[in-house]
């Protein structure tokens, strides 16, 4: 028995958890979870992960939030404050290493997978550059709970087309939420924060452009000016 909220959950025995499919999104900074808690309001939200202790805990699970899927399954997104580990001499320290055949960062995933990601980018030449700028990212990962006594390499999907393409509709979420927060904050709405960058913006333009009628009115005095120059 699970307590998520208010409402018991029930689930099957199980010894674990298999992670079937893992998607990252990468900002520049990780965002914070509420951030993460407004893009995802679309689905739902069935409870809240909590960090792994450990130097090496952020490997195995960051702060995140639990989404119940349609077919009983349910993804795991949590935050991960740091780069993507794709050193392969980072990612062969005993407690990295660990978690990396343990399928904490997708099944079969390995150090380079981003650089081979990056270097396939073809259809965004600038996303090399922006992947390398990154500094924390979002994980993804879709997954089932393991029967007891199921085999050591139990994932639990059997449709891998249906789960990439639920997680990258999960993260698509994460993207466009991401860029309506930007977009707010460039026109400096949202926050007081905000609005008050965007009134010093207001005002540096004043100070360096002028006031508007004041413009206008010394172009009639200088062209005025000019014309009786003329005459």
């Amino acid at each position: 028995m699970l307590e998520i909220g208010a409402d018991p959950v029930t689930f099957r025995p199980v010894e674990s958890f298999a992670f079937s499919q893992c998607v990252c999104v990468l900002f520049e900074r990780v965002p914070v979870l509420t951030d993460v808690e407004r893009a995802l309001e679309r689905w739902t939200v069935a409870g809240k992960s909590k960090a792994s202790e450990g130097d090496d805990g952020w490997a195995v699970s960051g702060t995140g939030l639990i989404v119940a899927l349609p077919d009983g399954s349910f993804a795991l997104a949590d935050l991960v404050g740091r780069a993507w580990p794709d050193d392969a001499a980072v990612a062969s320290a005993p407690g990295l290493g660990a978690a990396f055949r343990a399928g904490m960062f997708g099944p079969g995933t390995t150090a380079g997978a981003l650089k081979r990601a990056t270097e396939q980018s073809w259809a965004w030449p600038e996303g090399t550059a922006a992947a390398r700028s990154h500094g924390g990212f979002v994980r993804l990962r879709m997954g089932y709970g393991r029967p007891a006594g199921a085999p050591a390499d139990y994932h639990g999907g059997t449709d891998p087309i249906y789960e990439l393409a639920l997680l990258t509709e999960i993260s698509r979420s994460l993207v466009l939420h991401a860029a309506k927060v930007m977009r707010a904050r460039r026109i400096g709405v949202g926050s007081s924060g905000g609005r008050r960058a965007g009134l010093s913006g207001r005002r540096r333009g004043r100070q360096r452009y002028g006031d508007p009628e004041q413009r206008r009115r010394g172009h009639v005095t200088g062209a005025q000016r000019n014309a009786r120059e003329r005459r």
